[in-house]
Order: structure tokens, then sequence, then C-alpha cells
């Protein structure tokens, strides 16, 4: 069904526009892509809705998006894997939040210190079959993901008193785009990382 609307979109843009047939295959991809992020974007958020979550999810997913876009990291193979793990990790870091109890900011600055470290080293993922980024665009990115991460812990740590699981939805859901780009994630997808060129 996704890939019918995507031909079908296409070939509207395709009668509007001269375009080389290696553009029609980019276009197709890249609309095949959204449209099913955004049917699971949508699935998400309405079972969010349902068990009164919606808040919690909501957050996950910006942050879950903002350090998966920056950092990069392992993909999934297939769309029942990639639908699996977008889910998991949204409802996951809820489900794990309402039933963390730690009267301490020491387990918050673990995870804080963890994903610096996984980020400074790693980020960003590259898999051999993405796009190669050159030196400046790793830095940028590299830069970036690290200015996330720091700004998600301040903002953790300002919601502590007032509402503690969304504390948790903040730390666990910065803590699983960290995962997916250390060694441990790409392995666990079965996915190859570009090793770093030195010759850009």
């Amino acid at each position: 069904m996704i890939d019918k609307i995507s031909v079908f979109i296409t070939k509207i843009i395709r009668e509007n526009r001269e375009i080389s047939d290696e553009s029609v295959e980019i276009i197709s991809y890249g609309t095949s892509i959204l449209i099913f992020q955004l049917l699971i974007t949508l699935v998400v958020f309405l079972f969010a809705l349902i068990f009164g979550v919606f808040l919690y999810a909501v957050v996950s997913f910006i942050i879950i998006g903002l350090l998966r876009t920056a950092a990069g990291g392992a993909h999934s193979s297939t769309r029942i894997q990639c639908v699996s793990l977008h889910t998991l990790s949204i409802f996951g870091s809820i489900f794990i939040s309402k039933y963390i109890i730690f009267n301490s900011y020491f387990p918050s600055i673990l995870i804080f210190l963890f994903n610096l470290i996984i980020a400074y080293k790693y980020a960003p993922g590259e898999t051999i079959d993405g796009p190669a980024y050159n030196k400046k665009q790793q830095k940028i990115m590299k830069a970036f993901t690290i200015c996330l991460i720091i700004t998600f812990f301040l903002r953790s740590i300002i919601v502590w008193n007032h509402d503690k699981i969304l504390h948790y939805v903040i730390l666990i859901s910065s803590l699983i785009p960290i995962l997916i780009l250390s060694p441990a994630g790409y392995f666990l997808l079965k996915c190859k990382r570009r090793e770093p060129r030195l010759d850009y």
C-alpha cells in the first residue's frame, strides 16, 4: 500500500516536472519512507493517547528523533524491525520510567556521562549504505549531538521535583539512540558501520 501511494505521488511529480530516472528513484524511495514514518508516528501517538501517556510519548519521540538525526547509528534492515524498535523505544522508556524509584541524581549522572563518552567516541555513526560525511560535517554532527545530550540532561534535572516520570523518560529516551550508536547497537541490528576515511 505504501509503495503504491509512493509510486502514485512520484508519477504526479514526473508529469509536472522533467526529472531524470535517477531522481525518480530517489523521490519514490524518500516518499515511501516519509509515508511509512508518518503512519507509524500516528499509530504510536494514538496508542499513547489511549493509554494516557501522550505527553511522555511526544517528549520521547522528539528526543529520540533529534538524537538519531544528529548522532546517526545502526539502522534496521526491515520495516517490521524498524516499527518494532521505534515503538519499543518510546513505550519502553515510558514503562521503565514509571517503575524507577531513586532519590538521588547519581543514576541520572551515570547515564549522562555514558551518553557523553559514547557520543564523543562514535558520533556520527555511519553505515556502509548511507552517505559518507566529510570531516567538517562529522565535527558539526558530533558537536550537535553533545549539545543535545547536555540540554536534555539539564531539562531532566529541571523537571526532577515536578515529575520524576518525565525526568526518567527524558534520560532513557536520550540513552536509546546512544546505545544504537555504540558498537553493541550495530552488532544487535546486524548493521555494518562505515569506517572513518582518512583522506577528507
